[in-house]
């Protein structure tokens, strides 16, 4: 599923690029033309705040706008000309940072696959070097994939879209595991034995006698005989025999609830885990540094674009597929 606030984000992306304090003029479908400073963008709501050179904030709904554009300007107050860009690689990546007024961001990729989906994993880290405040949204934040010089826009997943699949997954399989663990244990305490048996016979009979027979004429005649008889035979019988015992169900069920408590705990230590240091929305003082990851949804291409925008500027990372 799209990231509808990246792609609402891309969108205005297209439209103006900020810098700094510079002013925007915001058109409107209505024709009217608003001269200012955008100082809020929430996505959420679908709204944006322009304040004006008397101090005025408007705000208005982004389904409105019809464009921004940049003010012309004698010049920015940002001191743009005074930020770096930097390569160098640390336990073995490649890092990317740039050096803007005090403001540090750095930034490496790596390939991942875990339980959850296969991604391109940014790893950011953020130091605030400047004398003011600022405020940085994780949702300011889209990446363009390039295959065959053909550009297409890529799903970032920002914390709350990721940590739901987590728990999705997570559910899932703890509902499966349980299952399989409970099929197993169907027969808990019920033990079946099989009896099997083997009858082999042998019979040894003798006989004799004699005989005689008078005929109708008076005539006699005498007579005998004898013999013996042998007989040899299996018989095969099969008997089984099903027990049930009561502390061996026990047993085995508490051993089924380990194994499914013990499975469940390592699945929490996992959302866990993703919670903690999973790149989030934070508010950077003087000397604060954040440091974090997300993940882009892996896709085939030749090279991809991250752009991150802080304090209204945009710095694009550039990262080759492994």
């Amino acid at each position: 599923m799209k990231n509808k606030l990246t792609v609402l984000f891309v969108a205005l992306c297209t439209l103006f690029s900020l810098v700094g304090n510079a002013q925007e003029v915001v058109h409107l479908k209505n024709g009217s033309a608003i001269k200012g400073n955008v100082i809020e963008q929430d996505f959420e709501k679908g709204t944006i705040k322009i304040e004006t050179a008397d101090g005025s904030v408007f705000v208005y709904n982004t389904s409105d706008l019809e464009k921004i554009e940049k003010a012309p300007q004698q010049q920015s107050t940002r001191q743009s000309d005074q930020s770096s860009y930097t390569t160098e690689y640390r336990g073995g990546y490649t890092w990317q940072t740039y050096e803007d007024d005090g403001l540090i961001i750095s930034q490496t990729a790596s390939e991942e696959d875990n339980g959850y989906g296969k991604w391109f994993r940014i790893d950011v880290v953020i130091v605030n070097g400047t004398d003011s405040k600022i405020d940085f949204n994780a949702n300011y934040v889209y990446a363009l994939s390039y295959k065959d010089e053909k550009e297409r826009d890529m799903e970032v997943f920002n914390y709350y879209d990721f940590m739901n699949r987590v728990r999705r997954v997570n559910n899932f399989a703890n509902v499966s595991y349980a299952i399989a663990q409970g099929l197993n244990n169907t027969n808990a305490g019920y033990n079946t034995t099989t009896y099997n048996t083997r009858t082999t016979y042998n019979t040894n009979s003798n006989y004799s006698g004699t005989i005689d027979m008078y005929d109708n004429y008076g005539y006699s005649a005498y007579g005998s005989y004898s013999g013996s008889r042998k007989t040899h035979g299996v018989i095969n019988s099969s008997t089984t025999v099903t027990t049930y015992d009561a502390e061996l169900a026990a047993r085995q069920r508490e051993e089924m609830n380990r194994k499914v408590a013990q499975f469940s705990s390592q699945l929490q230590s996992n959302y866990n885990s993703y919670s903690v240091n999973y790149l989030t929305s934070n508010t950077l003082n003087r000397g604060d540094a954040i440091s974090g990851f997300f993940y882009i949804k892996r896709e085939r291409c030749d090279y991809y674009n991250v752009v991150m925008t802080i304090q209204g500027k945009r710095y694009l990372f550039a990262w080759r597929k492994n």
